[in-house]
């Protein structure tokens, strides 16, 4: 007889969705999606040996949750940043969305490098948001409700077998 976890893998699917859901919806909403490539990379994964999850996702997720400390990034990062249109419509505040000319990019990405090396990055809390909201608590709860009509739909083709066999 198999036994099958239906109703656990099926609510286990459902938050993990969510919560990917949930932490592209914050970078969208704190206007921090500018490549979408942070967004894309976010990926919710069981652990081999059953016991948790991972949230996985690009290695600067922290710096955009958390902020920086001071320092000096690549200029040329910067430039690319300043590439993205959503970049440039929140910079020219939806005035134009023609691209910098070189001129006004090195100016613009000398100025924010000078910033962020004088004060760090501010952090949006986006990860920490999430994590922190009932999500977590509700997905526990939904898979123990799982867990229940999966056992219980066990022990009843335990029962049945039974049954039959005397």
């Amino acid at each position: 007889m198999a036994r099958e976890f239906r109703n656990i893998q099926a609510q286990i699917d459902i938050y993990a969705s969510l919560i990917v859901q949930r932490l592209g919806d914050q970078l969208d909403a704190n206007n921090t999606n500018a490549s979408s490539s942070l967004k894309g990379s976010i990926d919710f994964k069981l652990k081999p040996e059953s016991k948790g999850f991972i949230i996985d996702a690009l290695d600067y997720w922290k710096a955009v949750d958390g902020g920086t400390r001071p320092h000096t990034p690549p200029r040329s990062a910067i430039l690319k940043w300043l590439s993205y249109p959503n970049v440039r419509d929140k910079l020219k505040k939806g005035k134009s969305d023609s691209a910098f000319s070189e001129r006004e990019a090195n100016s613009i990405a000398f100025l924010i490098q000078r910033k962020i090396g004088r004060e760090g990055t501010k952090g949006t809390n986006f990860f920490t948001n999430v994590y922190n909201s009932d999500v977590i608590d509700d997905m526990v709860s939904a898979i123990a409700d799982g867990a229940l009509l999966d056992y219980t739909a066990i022990l009843d083709g335990i029962i049945e077998n039974y049954n039959r066999n005397r």
